[in-house]
Order: structure tokens, then C-alpha cells, then sequence
């Protein structure tokens, strides 16, 4: 497998199992999550050491290095792990449009654990990172994907997959074995102003802390699709829960209100408490 012509590459023994088992240790160590992230595969820092020095690793420097060059820059790391909350398969997606900053970003999908398709592991579309950006983020067409070659490569702890941010994948359901775990650790290009930390080399910008988060746009597709699931959900309460009826009004603490029509923002505390509970 070639990193340029198929989107990504395997690295055997990228790490030795010893070091990996080490940093497996160290991740059980924190404390347990008690409920699911909106993206249940997601386990985000700040990580305590030796955690927070994984991206750092020379090996895994050399492997990023040998596709960017000197001047490295981080731009985001995470875990993705398979474990009691997150159970099931992850759809077909590229994660270029989860991204600011320019488009030339690679994953190094590092296991902690054994990877093996029982315990969900990748789905890699070989070639489709050359489509590049799609224009939006979401779930790709199943006919689509069964028109290109993939591989599904199992991990022993140490292994290592650098992937191009712009490759189709998925991963499997997890049905036996250990929990998953690995890092997704994605590496630039120090000449990208979304980079939040030097890693290698020297800085060939300026970094910009406000492209990161959401103070970059007063307004957007994005935050106007959370005010519609928003609402839309509150709907899906009030209809579900039987507290909307047509033309009628209902009580609650002995007001009567009509939601949408009459004492509004009274209904919408009213609703708003009882999806709380």
C-alpha cells in the first residue's frame, strides 16, 4: 500500500507492543465516562501523561514527517474507541469536512488494543481520497462505496494506519473481544494556520486560535442546523408526551397556555424541564 496513490498505509510495529501496552494502562486509568459523547467513538482531551505525549512519539513524527516534510503541526487528537457505549458501526464518511484550515491533514490511527473485525475494525476505500473534499460532511452512499476496492486491516498493539483525511471509511460493529481503542491523531503541514501546536520543525505562519470553535461565524449552516434539531426535538417531546393538543390549552402550574400561540416562552420552560427529567 502507497500513502499517495491509496489514501493511506499500514505501519507494523510503528510503536513497540511494550510502549503501546503501557499507554493502554494509562487510558483504562481515566476515570470512566459516565455517558456517551454526541459522537459515541469520541474520547477527547485534555489527556494526562504519558497520554498527552503520544503525537509527539519520534516514530510517529517520522511516519507524518515522511508525507509533510519537516515542519510538523498538530491539529487535533482524540481517541476512538469500541466500548460498552459505543457498540455499533460507524457509517461511510471522509473527515475532510469536519475540518477547517487547509485540506492536507492525515490521521495516524495508532492501536492500543488488538483491531480485528469482530472488535470494529476500519473499512478504507483505497483510492477515493483523490475525489477530494465532497462539500459536506455525512454519510456516503452504500451503491457508491460498493464501486471501490477496500481493505479492512487488523491491528496488533504498536500498529499504526496513517490515513489521508480525504479517504471514505467506516468501521465495523462491535461483536467480540476487547475493547477498541485507538488514537487518531491528525498531523499538517506547519504552514497551516488551524495547527494548535508545533510538533517539528518551525512554524511557517501564524496560528490563528479563531478558527478553532465556534467564534468564527456569527452565524452558520452549522449552528442553524442545531437551532432546527433543537426545535425539532422539542416537537417530537411535545408530541411523543401527548402535551400539544389542537386548539386546546394546558395547565401547568396552574396557567393555562397554549404553546406557540398563547404564554410561548412559559410553554417552552415547561417543555424544555420535563425533556431534562
Amino acid at each position: 500500500m502507497s500513502f499517495e496513490r491509496d489514501g493511506f498505509q499500514v505501519f507494523r510495529s510503528a510503536v513497540p507492543s511494550g510502549v503501546a501496552a503501557e499507554w493502554l494502562r494509562a487510558y483504562n486509568a481515566i476515570p470512566a465516562r459516565s455517558k456517551p459523547d454526541w459522537n459515541p467513538v469520541n474520547i477527547s482531551g485534555p489527556f494526562p501523561e504519558p497520554l498527552s505525549n503520544i503525537p509527539r512519539y519520534p516514530t510517529l513524527l517520522d511516519i507524518a514527517g515522511g508525507v509533510f516534510g519537516p515542519d510538523l503541526a498538530l491539529y487535533n487528537f482524540r481517541f476512538v474507541v469500541k466500548d460498552r457505549h459505543s457498540r455499533g458501526a460507524i457509517f461511510t464518511h471522509q473527515d475532510t469536512g469536519y475540518h477547517v484550515g487547509f485540506q492536507r491533514k492525515a490521521s495516524l490511527f495508532l492501536a492500543l488494543s488488538p483491531v480485528t473485525r469482530e472488535n470494529g475494525a476500519m473499512t478504507l476505500y483505497t483510492g477515493t481520497h483523490e475525489y477530494g473534499y465532497l462539500g459536506d460532511a455525512g454519510e456516503i452512499n452504500a451503491h457508491l462505496t460498493d464501486e471501490h476496492p477496500n481493505v479492512t486491516p487488523e491491528l496488533e498493539p504498536g500498529d499504526a494506519i496513517l490515513m489521508n483525511s480525504a479517504l471514505w471509511h467506516s468501521s465495523r460493529e462491535h461483536t467480540s473481544g476487547p475493547d477498541r481503542v485507538l488514537t487518531d491523531i491528525i498531523y499538517q503541514p506547519a504552514n497551516d494556520p488551524s495547527g494548535i501546536e508545533l510538533l517539528r520543525g518551525e512554524w511557517r505562519c501564524t496560528p490563528k486560535a479563531f478558527l478553532r470553535g465556534d467564534a468564527l461565524f456569527h452565524r452558520s449552516r452549522t449552528s442553524r442546523l442545531r437551532e432546527l434539531q433543537k426545535s425539532a426535538d422539542k416537537w417530537e417531546f411535545v408530541r411523543k408526551h401527548g402535551l400539544l393538543w389542537a386548539d386546546r390549552d394546558f395547565s401547568y402550574d396552574g396557567s393555562e397556555c397554549f404553546y406557540g400561540r398563547v404564554a410561548g416562552d412559559h410553554a417552552d420552560a415547561f417543555i424544555e424541564e420535563r425533556m431534562r427529567k
